[in-house]
């Protein structure tokens, strides 16, 4: 057994100096090389002002980079304040273009009150968004992660109840 497990180990290490080489003789870069390469955001991101972007990363901002914004709105009644984040074209980052984030944080009970949520924005090195909103009144907390990489966003909804443990009363 413990000769079954050195033989595998050896191999496996056997093998990573082989790929090293290789790479070496083709010319790659080591990783850590790669992960200092400088990047940056090839468009504007931020929330659609009517056919505007009110721009939260401007293009060409240095990744990853993160922003915290108050957003103070009105939410539609039965869904919630909506919460869209779009990329800015390319000929004008000014004007809003592809949506790559829509939800909704609610539904709230009563619709005509004003809702004051912090938003976070952060944009990683490898294309990654990352979305993050707090309802300050009622701690409700929203996580948003979408990669280029993956096909869907992913969420997450947090409500105060389930971070203390609280129930309802019955």
């Amino acid at each position: 057994m413990t000769l079954e497990i050195l033989l595998l180990v050896a191999l496996v290490g056997l093998g990573f100096s082989i790929a090293r080489w290789m790479n070496r003789r083709l010319g790659g870069q080591p990783l850590a090389e790669i992960d200092l390469e400088e990047r940056e955001t090839d468009r504007s991101l931020g929330v659609r002002d009517g056919g505007r972007l009110d721009v939260w990363i401007p293009e060409g901002t240095s990744v990853p980079t993160k922003v915290l914004r108050l957003l103070r709105g009105t939410p539609e009644e039965g869904r919630g304040l909506r919460l869209s984040l779009y990329a800015g074209a390319i000929d004008d980052p000014e004007t809003a273009d592809v949506r790559l984030v829509r939800t909704w944080l609610g539904p709230y009970p009563d619709a005509q009150q004003p809702v004051l949520v912090e938003v976070t924005l952060s944009a990683g090195r490898f294309g990654e968004l990352r979305v993050h909103a707090v309802d300050k009144a009622t701690g409700r907390k929203l996580t948003i992660t979408r990669d280029e990489r993956n096909a869907a966003p992913q969420t997450v909804i947090t409500t105060r109840q389930a971070l203390t443990g609280e129930t309802k009363p019955s």
